[in-house]
């Protein structure tokens, strides 16, 4: 090979080294940042998850007392016809 081809070959290497280690360099910077939009996402997934879990505890909580509430109302309101069925008969 003559010098001109060599230097044009060494040029040439140098060139794709330099542009192989900037594209490294760019996709490691985006998957970093891909990396760190993840691992946020994951967490707010997981704080959502225990947060409607916690909501759904509560819930299921307050509809059980719902539905105690709901059966002493419904037991006294028998109670006050009973007793108004025994006030009518006496009257």
């Amino acid at each position: 090979m003559d010098p001109e081809t060599k230097a044009a070959f060494a040029s040439l290497v140098k060139l794709i080294n330099d542009h192989s280690q900037s594209l490294q360099t760019e996709m490691q910077t985006g998957f970093d940042r891909i990396e760190a939009a993840t691992a946020r996402n994951t967490k707010m997934l997981v704080a959502g998850t225990r947060a409607i879990g916690a909501l759904n505890g509560w819930t299921e909580g307050r509809d059980k007392l719902d539905r105690k509430r709901d059966a002493a109302i419904q037991d006294l309101r028998m109670r006050v016809r009973k007793l108004e069925r025994k006030t009518k008969r006496r009257a």
